[in-house]
């Protein structure tokens, strides 16, 4: 239970404050999160093969609920009006450049999700039902059709849904289902995996992994002037042995994610909630909602990934597809909208 109490420890005693309020109320929900099986059986290569092939649909889906975020927090329309909270704009426009264009090194820029597809490539996972699931919305198919033709666990398709429904709500329930409901071990997870596969590795990628974190660690001023120096010692190395980290994107990955949602977001965030939900107790209940929803999806995901990884899962995750009632339902209850539609997201 050390994360649980990690998370007790990070919040002072509720009170009368609705945010920590909030939180206390979500804490069974997020302790179900924190202490999942899951994080124990991704512990070598093929499991979190597995695992990374259901997550880059969660890494997609984020950023759906951003773009609403940003939608409703600042003007993306004609004519542009300026922000009623310029903090709460910030925030968001924040999160979304860091995203969507982040400089994972000098002068090279990517998203945060063509990053994770790429860490998915160099590690032989499977990322041909997410691209045939981009292709899909790039041909202007429904979400929720395209994901019907997928081949991925009905949990992670599910998932997809509930954030698609979730990013038509009110801004307070989708801030708040942004904010509380992502998982936060899954940097400390990553990294112990990649921690166990290293010991296992030769010298020689412990070596290039090295020299690729300690030029990360470094001040990005001072990074920017001894790039090349990294740069000429890798590939006096590559060239040498012709060894390369084949996990060096997935750890670039995540020492993004971890610098900033922990470091710039979280508090900001928090101020973003406030802020929307002000002294409403409604607005705080539904926040309350929406967020416990979020995670208890989450865990299904997890359940799902879980099943496929020990064998127990239809196929080990192939040719699921929703039953065709559940998946007429969806459709249904669907509000037709940008996101929705698969256009302009």
């Amino acid at each position: 239970m050390e994360l649980v109490d990690e998370l007790r420890a990070h919040y002072p005693d509720p009170g009368s404050d609705p945010f920590f309020l909030l939180v206390a109320r979500l804490e069974r929900a997020q302790a179900a999160l924190l202490t999942h099986p899951l994080y124990q059986r991704v512990n070598n290569l093929p499991a979190l093969r597995v695992f990374m092939r259901s997550h880059i649909f969660a890494v997609w889906d984020f950023m759906t609920l951003a773009k609403s975020l940003q939608a409703h927090l600042t003007c993306l329309d004609r004519p542009w009006l300026p922000p009623r909270d310029i903090v709460s704009a910030r925030l968001i426009n924040d999160i979304v450049l860091g995203e969507e264009t982040d400089e994972v090194r000098p002068g090279v820029f990517t998203s945060h999700y063509d990053l994770y597809l790429q860490s998915m490539m160099d590690i032989g996972a499977d990322v041909a039902p997410m691209k045939a699931f981009e292709a899909s919305l790039r041909a202007g198919i429904a979400p929720v059709q395209g994901l019907a033709s997928i081949d991925v666990p009905e949990p992670t398709k599910d998932f997809v849904v509930h954030t698609l429904r979730t990013a038509e709500q009110e801004v307070h329930e989708v801030a708040a289902a942004f904010l509380m409901g992502r998982e936060d071990i899954i940097p400390r997870m990553f990294q112990s995996i990649l921690d166990s596969l290293d010991r296992s590795e030769d010298f020689g990628v412990r070596f290039v992994t090295g020299i690729e974190r300690a030029e990360r660690r470094l001040p990005e001023a001072l990074r920017g002037r001894v790039h090349g120096r990294f740069r000429e010692a890798m590939r006096r190395v590559q060239n040498t042995t012709g060894i390369k980290d084949p996990r060096g994107n997935l750890r670039l990955y995540l020492e993004r994610h971890i610098e900033l949602d922990g470091e710039h977001h979280g508090p900001m965030g928090e101020r973003l909630l406030r802020v929307l939900c002000g002294n409403d107790d409604e607005k705080w209940e539904e926040a309350f909602v929406a967020a416990q929803s979020a995670l208890e999806v989450r865990v299904a995901l997890w359940d799902g990934v879980l099943l496929e990884i020990s064998g127990e899962g239809p196929g080990k995750g192939r040719n699921l597809r929703p039953g065709k009632g559940r998946l007429r339902s969806r459709l249904g209850s669907a509000r037709p909208n940008s996101e929705a539609d698969g256009r302009g997201h």
